[in-house]
């Protein structure tokens, strides 16, 4: 259970630093992490848009996956922080700079809409503050996520959009450097402004997924991707009781979606991060 303080620093900041894993979890989820970076390394690098992912799915591959998302660490966190009824979207291993080299990705906020003045751009964000983003680090260094504490809850300022429009990847004010041991785990709201700066050489493995709640309203494109194997029949009975009630939410979403009960995004909205600073950056 985590503490008010943390809760406090999660809701005011966006951000919180906590231990994620259970620790006999460690070695069952870097040789199931492994094995899934190696099978989509094998892939031709122009077959995949994007080489800094890969996807996990939950009752599907590696039952290690599946014990991690039903363990009180991440299940118990994510109601602290969001309460009782969950939504769960997506679970991926973020990569450190695999065939890359160097290489970061610009400030951005995951999936922004667009919006027309300062006022606009903050009631999004009010709108959006049920849902919580996490990184759980598998090996040591890993220290690729930058935020900006706060950015979640107030409008880009003009200092941080004329930086940007010089260099997209440049220093920003009072930026974080989150650094986590392995084990640990950073749960954020994906509306703070932050990037990932990588480094040659990092091994990095890095849990990450997004789960919201049930009472947080949602656009289409962000609940569930690549999840259509939950719709099988069997499949709830597969999972942990534990997350049975999660996934069942999270079902009842893509039945809602399937069935045209929940509005498709309008064109533009759930910006990605060269859209998002592009989108800041123009002239207006």
């Amino acid at each position: 259970m985590l503490t008010q303080s943390q809760v406090k620093h999660f809701q005011e900041q966006g951000y919180v630093i906590v231990p994620g894993l259970n620790p006999a979890l460690l070695e069952p989820l870097r040789r199931a992490s492994a094995a899934k970076v190696e099978e989509w390394s094998k892939i031709p690098l122009d077959q995949a848009s994007d080489r800094y992912w890969v996807q996990f799915r939950p009752g599907i591959d590696d039952q290690a996956f599946l014990d991690y998302m039903a363990s009180d660490k991440l299940l118990g966190t994510m109601q602290d922080l969001i309460g009782p009824n969950l939504v769960w979207n997506a679970l991926f291993c973020l990569l450190g700079a695999y065939r890359r080299g160097n290489w970061a990705r610009v400030w951005h906020r995951d999936g922004m809409n667009r919006y027309n003045s300062p006022e606009e751009e903050v009631a999004i964000l009010m709108q959006r503050q049920l849902h919580a983003q996490w990184n759980c680090a598998l090996y040591e260094g890993d220290n690729c996520l930058q935020v900006i504490p706060g950015s979640h809850r107030r409008p880009i300022t003009a200092q941080e959009v004329l930086i940007l429009r010089q260099d997209p990847n440049a220093d920003l004010p009072n930026q974080v450097v989150v650094e986590l041991q392995v084990g640990e785990a950073v749960y954020y709201n994906h509306l703070l402004i932050h990037r990932g700066v990588y480094k040659e050489g990092l091994r990095r493995e890095t849990l990450h997924g997004h789960i919201m709640a049930v009472e947080q309203p949602w656009e289409t494109i962000h609940v569930a991707r690549g999840a259509e194997y939950m719709l099988e029949a069997g499949y709830l009975e597969s999972v942990s009781p534990h997350l049975r009630p999660m996934f069942e939410n999270t079902i009842a979403y893509m039945h809602k979606i399937n069935q045209g009960q929940i509005p498709a995004p309008k064109p533009g909205d759930g910006m990605g991060s060269r859209e998002y600073v592009e989108f800041v950056t123009a002239p207006r």
